[in-house]
């Protein structure tokens, strides 16, 4: 006589084997939401570092140069004034890198920028840095108060009106 073996798993099995999986979901949300902070937390750190650099340049330079936020695309990007008058995405000498980001592509899915404070306004927003280092609105004129950009999580870049000078202000 032949004995067939048993091919299905028993109720209490599978029960076992969702409990675990289960057990193990939940250990891992933490460290989904851990990820996003620390995508927008490096990202900030990335603003922070290109608002310094065009800050640099325009000083380095002796011409403007503007960080230019883009809403719609979630980023910013680094312009050069030219000597023409013309406008130029700024690269970064030492990198070769052009000066700016889009979050969503740059390594940064799920970031973006959800708040601006400042004296300035408009769609893209457009903060200058002239000659000296020194903040500037469209019209060349210095900017009497910090300007804020924040990104997801809160992770927040400050600008300061007279130095030019960009903070972290997590």
């Amino acid at each position: 006589m032949r004995t067939h073996a048993r091919s299905a798993f028993t109720l209490i099995e599978l029960i076992a084997v969702m409990a675990v999986t289960a057990l193990l979901a939940l250990a891992a949300i933490p460290a989904v939401a851990r990820t996003e902070d620390l995508r927008a937390a490096a990202a900030a750190r990335r603003l922070l570092a290109d608002c310094a650099d065009a800050r640099r340049l325009a000083v380095a330079e002796g011409r403007t140069h503007w960080l230019e936020l883009r809403r719609a695309m979630d980023g910013w990007t680094v312009l050069a004034v030219q000597p023409d008058g013309s406008e130029a995405p700024a690269v970064d000498g030492l990198t070769g890198r052009s000066l700016g980001t889009v979050l969503g592509a740059d390594g940064f899915p799920g970031i973006r920028v959800t708040d601006f404070d400042g004296p300035v306004s408009g769609d893209p927003v457009r903060i200058g840095f002239d000659w000296r280092g020194r903040t500037i609105d469209r019209t060349g004129r210095g900017l009497d108060q910090v300007a804020r950009i924040t990104l997801t999580a809160g992770h927040r870049v400050g600008l300061e009106p007279v130095t030019g000078l960009a903070s972290l202000e997590e």
